[in-house]
């Protein structure tokens, strides 16, 4: 993870997500998919739970290692990121 966001841009409104669950890691090739669900209530008359996707992200299995590592650092060692202005050209 990086503290400089003066690069970061977002041409395009990207929606958050809310996702309770990590529900399945798959490789595809040097890559891995993520499948982020939230639990839902019975549907359809079935009484069972049904997980929900809400979010799948594809990145370098290579990057994950890194990518656990700043979700697992601590709180307080994380600076706040300020999201800079976008400086794309539309």
């Amino acid at each position: 993870m990086t503290d400089d966001v003066s690069n970061l841009c977002e041409p395009a409104l990207i929606p958050d997500s809310f996702c309770t669950d990590l529900t399945r890691i798959e490789r595809i090739g040097p890559c891995v998919r993520l499948t982020f669900t939230v639990p839902q209530g019975a549907s359809f008359g079935s009484a069972r739970t049904e997980n929900h996707v809400i979010a799948k992200l594809v990145l370098p299995a290579d990057a994950l290692p890194r990518i656990a590592r700043a979700l697992l650092a601590d709180a307080a060692e994380i600076p706040e990121l300020q999201l800079a202005p976008c400086r794309c050209e539309h």
